[in-house]
């Protein structure tokens, strides 16, 4: 009697319970409350959610048309959006994490604003290494790397990627930038490109995991990786044997 009376008390709790579904949407009609302390906590609420549900949130900002509404909304849309795009990055999805976090810094238009950071980054760049006009200036001082990592952080990956193409005439000086200013906070970008189809840069993205990877338990696993498949060219499993051999993680031959 007393287990029948306990289980019937618990299925009336079970039953009384709001659901997560209900819990958002409770907290999205509290954005709009009369008390700020109750609207505060809806918001830090909706912002601790997962990123998954960032796309219910952007449309409802959309639509929304109470004003105080609409703007926490737009608020929780970004912080999502932020949390989306660093998830996205370390994947190694350089080009799907910059439009989110464009987003995030409150871009109303994510695309153009990635395409006017990497212009701004390219012209500055360029006017780095045209000091040498005969292909760069070769060394920098930790000053310049410094600055340069404070004043574009991720948003300058891209560009020194494109810059890095062996064939080009700054891929030495794009090398350097990229393992001095960028350091370890890339590797999840370039062991993405690595693991990618053969290009012209693989061998430069070996050598970067070899400079800076020696504490990055993605970037030895990638070089494995890429050592021991077959389907890659011999000059590429050679590269990252000998990154490995770099690093202390095996012998050489």
């Amino acid at each position: 009697m007393v287990l029948f009376v306990l289980a019937l008390c618990l299925a009336g709790q079970d039953k009384s319970a709001p659901s997560d579904e209900e819990k958002i949407q409770q907290s999205v009609a509290d954005l709009g409350n009369e008390d700020v302390d109750v609207r505060n906590k809806a918001t830090a609420f909706l912002k601790s959610l997962p990123f998954r549900h960032i796309e219910t949130f952007r449309l409802q900002a959309k639509t929304e048309q109470d004003a105080e509404k609409k703007t926490r909304l737009g608020t929780i849309v970004r912080h999502l959006a932020g949390k989306q795009g660093e998830a996205l990055y370390r994947e190694g999805k350089l080009s799907e994490a910059l439009l989110l976090l464009a987003e995030a810094g409150g871009a109303a238009d994510p695309a153009a604003e990635v395409e006017r950071r990497s212009t701004g980054i390219r012209q500055a760049l360029l006017k780095e290494f045209a000091l040498f006009p005969d292909g760069g200036r070769r060394h920098y001082s930790p000053e310049v790397f410094r600055e340069f990592r404070v004043q574009h952080g991720r948003w300058a990956l891209p560009v020194l990627i494109e810059f890095l193409d062996p064939q080009g005439k700054y891929s030495l000086d794009a090398f350097q930038f990229l393992q001095h200013a960028m350091g370890q906070d890339a590797i999840p970008v370039v062991c993405a490109r690595l693991k990618s189809a053969e290009e012209p840069r693989t061998y430069l993205y070996c050598d970067f995991l070899a400079m800076v990877g020696g504490s990055s338990d993605l970037a030895i696993k990638t070089l494995r990786t890429v050592m021991d498949d077959a389907q890659r060219t011999a000059v590429t499993r050679r590269c990252a044997r000998n990154a490995l051999v770099y690093l202390k993680v095996i012998e050489s031959e």
